[in-house]
């Protein structure tokens, strides 16, 4: 199974974040101590952030879709509308075997 792609966006952007800590612990100007807690603020971000962007696109996505049939019903799929108490006008004008004889 892959990964969504905003999951991938976000970690390959901390990926980058998190290289120029890498360069600094190897070159000594960055104690390990300080490198840990830059990458677990690193992480931090990057999971609010990721969050943020999933459900700021779900939202955007669920005002876009257009309304359908179903969306009249009651969320039922497959319940024809006689079921659902929407008789048809049509089913009161049809003439059946109750309909007095004409004179």
């Amino acid at each position: 199974m892959t990964a969504p792609p905003v999951r991938r966006l976000v970690a390959t952007a901390g990926l980058l974040v998190l290289a120029p800590v890498g360069v600094m612990l190897v070159a000594g100007a960055l104690s390990p101590e300080d490198a840990a807690l830059r990458a677990a603020a690193t992480l931090v971000v990057c999971l609010v952030v990721g969050r943020a962007l999933t459900a700021g696109l779900r939202s955007l996505l669920a005002a876009q879709v257009p309304e359908g049939p179903m969306a009249a019903g009651d969320g039922e799929p497959g319940t024809p509308a006689d079921q659902r108490g929407n008789a048809s006008s049509a089913a009161s004008t049809t003439t059946g075997s109750n309909a007095e004889p004409a004179s």
